[in-house]
């Protein structure tokens, strides 16, 4: 018998490049063939200040964003399955947006210390 050999999910782009090479390993590790079988994602400490794209990955429920460049994140305020997300150390994060994921998300957000 022969196995068919999986192909990983590579058909996106993701504006900034931190965030792509992040995604890219997370797909790797998770062996996700469809966007929303991706559920976990650890960028902390990467660079990252651009989320657009992200939304395509609508299965994500944990989201580790922690120690980036981020000031907005409107992509990830339509994933409908997020359970958790860390945002802290983001030092000019727009505390508008964060305020409203934490609202939409009851307590699981950690946020940055000036949007407290």
């Amino acid at each position: 018998f022969s196995t068919p050999e999986t192909t990983l999910f590579s058909d996106y782009s993701l504006s900034d490049s931190s965030l792509q090479s992040c995604t890219e390993q997370a797909i790797l590790d998770q062996s996700v063939t469809q966007p929303s079988q991706l559920t976990q994602l650890n960028c902390s400490n990467a660079g990252i200040s651009n989320l657009n794209g992200l939304e395509m990955f609508s299965g994500l429920t944990h989201i580790n964003l922690n120690r980036n460049k981020l000031i907005k994140i409107k992509p990830i305020l339509y994933l409908s399955k997020l359970q958790v997300v860390t945002l802290e150390a983001n030092k000019q994060l727009d505390c508008s947006q964060a305020t409203q994921l934490a609202n939409k998300l009851k307590g699981s957000v950690k946020l940055p210390s000036h949007c407290l």
